[in-house]
């Protein structure tokens, strides 16, 4: 972080939206903050390559929106390599992709829905080398996975209950007398109902949500 008259930490911005209205917006929520500022912007059709030089930035605010431009995949390819922790800024609908975004390059995300305090909030606690939720997008996320689990069969609760504990597709096959490929099926049908997308998000299921433990009988086999 810099320095301003010798004592205040500011800490330093990039931008990274196609709205230059969302850039303005955000300029102005900043000079609020008093201890946040701009100090760079990619902005616009982002249809070349962008120069995003992050030497002299704090933080990286990325607009999910962007990763929807042509230069997407650079951008994204880009920020796994960078210095500053990246925030990810995005609305509530867009949950479902933001913990890949997580898990490949991203300190912590924020809801384009929340006040100013919250993502200012949230600046200065990745500049800090911490890790933030938004708590409204992880409420979204919440209600996602109670909604996907009332579509599981009871079978598929009794496989996810040990997969989640951390069993192998072939010790939860042989915990539960069924075929390995049975299992496979399972986990595959458990994955698109929670809108899960790999064992890591499985894991982080398993921490932050009670799977309701089934009485099944031989229909749900």
């Amino acid at each position: 972080m810099q320095k301003t008259n010798g004592s205040a930490a500011t800490i330093r911005v990039m931008v990274i939206s196609p709205s230059p209205l969302v850039c303005a917006g955000l300029r102005s929520v900043f000079r609020t903050a008093g201890d946040i500022t701009v100090v760079a912007e990619i902005s616009g059709p982002l249809t070349a390559q962008p120069d995003i030089c992050t030497r002299d930035t704090d933080v990286v605010l990325l607009d999910t929106l962007a990763l929807h431009e042509p230069a997407g995949p650079t951008i994204r390819r880009t920020l796994l390599h960078v210095h500053p922790p990246v925030l990810v800024f995005t609305m509530s609908d867009s949950m479902p992709g933001m913990a890949p975004l997580l898990r490949d390059y991203a300190s912590g995300y924020v809801s384009g829905e929340s006040g100013p305090e919250v993502l200012a909030g949230a600046i200065r606690c990745v500049a800090a080398g911490g890790q933030f939720t938004d708590p409204a997008l992880a409420a979204g996320r919440t209600a996602l996975w109670a909604g996907g689990l009332t579509a599981l069969s009871s079978r598929e609760l009794e496989v996810l209950r040990y997969l989640a504990r951390g069993y192998t597709v072939a010790r939860t096959a042989s915990a539960l007398g069924l075929a390995s490929a049975t299992i496979y099926r399972h986990r595959t049908r458990i994955m698109q109902k929670l809108q899960l997308r790999g064992s890591a998000e499985l894991v982080v299921f398993a921490m932050t949500d009670d799977i309701p433990h089934p009485s099944f009988n031989s229909q749900s086999l």
